[in-house]
């Protein structure tokens, strides 16, 4: 399985709206064109996803997943505020990661412009937050799709 450093470089691609992630299917982006595109050959499982989970900033929430979305956001160093939503549905864990605040780099020339790398380095906890309703009615209302090989 990817790190979850890999998976989150693609959140920096301008044509990725959306990272999402299921137990036992392949790690897929959203792109421009509202498709879901596997970034991996190899699918996430449940341990593993668990895990890349709580390194995004979802400690204690991971643990108390079920079938009602839980929101927070991580910062992601060199890319900017990640939402995560994630559930718990029929035992298999689902998450969708969108990036809600893009960090600015300064240029040479002072000006300022989008930074388009994730540098890695470790996640921080920004907040727990209930504002991202509309994220998580998303989530509840359309369940990942499978990619198919």
């Amino acid at each position: 399985m990817p790190s979850i450093d890999e998976l989150l470089r693609h959140l920096a691609r301008t044509d990725v709206t959306e990272l999402a992630l299921a137990a036992g299917r392949l790690p897929c982006v959203k792109d421009g064109k509202s498709a879901y595109v596997p970034v991996s050959q190899q699918a996430i499982d449940e341990p593993g996803l668990i895990e890349a989970l709580r390194a995004c900033g979802g400690g204690a929430a991971v643990q108390a997943l079920n079938e009602k979305p839980t929101t927070w956001n991580a910062r992601v160093p060199g890319l900017g505020v990640v939402a995560v939503v994630a559930v718990k549905r029929g035992g298999a864990t689902q998450a969708r990661l969108v990036v809600t605040s893009r960090d600015p780099v300064t240029t040479e020339s002072g000006g300022i412009e989008r930074k388009s790398t994730v540098d890695g380095g470790e996640l921080a906890l920004l907040s727990s937050s209930t504002d991202l309703a509309k994220q998580a009615a998303m989530v509840s209302a359309a369940p990942l799709r499978a990619a198919s090989s």
